[in-house]
């Protein structure tokens, strides 16, 4: 199954997602002003990842993402792919630490999970198909900390 594109705002997601390569960012839009030393670290990952950057007015981010605390940066993210659950169970080990969910409807509760579950090393996360909130742009808000 396939997620659809996404819009990510604030730094720490958008600076995760910069470096964990696992979904393309096919571009990061700063706003103008702010921070410079937090800006320029951002453009200079984004820069090494070959990830174009824009430099816009915070106006243009306040429309992008009309009811998101941006904080100045929004990054545009390609659909992704939900792991096959055949695929886990065939790669399962004793050591492996999998993680299921049911019925997780709030996006800030999964993102904390999926925060907790990467720290304590899960190799997957399962998500119903229904009656859970998927993967949205406040779950990697939430779980980028």
């Amino acid at each position: 199954m396939t997620t659809k594109p996404a819009i990510i705002y604030g730094w720490a997601p958008v600076r995760e997602a910069i470096r964990a390569r696992s979904r393309a960012v096919h571009k990061v839009l700063v706003a103008r002003g702010g921070k410079q030393h937090r800006r320029n670290e951002l453009l200079a990952e984004a820069r090494s990842a070959g990830v174009p950057v824009h430099l816009v007015s915070r106006a243009v981010l306040d429309r992008l993402a009309p009811q998101a605390v941006h904080q100045g940066v929004i990054a545009y993210l390609a659909a992704g792919e939900y792991a096959d659950p055949e695929q886990i169970l065939a790669n399962l080990t004793e050591e492996t630490l999998l993680v299921l969910l049911d019925q997780v409807e709030d996006p800030r509760n999964l993102g904390a999970i999926l925060r907790t579950a990467h720290g304590a090393g899960a190799q997957a996360v399962v998500i119903p198909k229904d009656r859970a909130v998927g993967l949205t742009e406040v779950v990697a808000k939430t779980s980028a900390g």
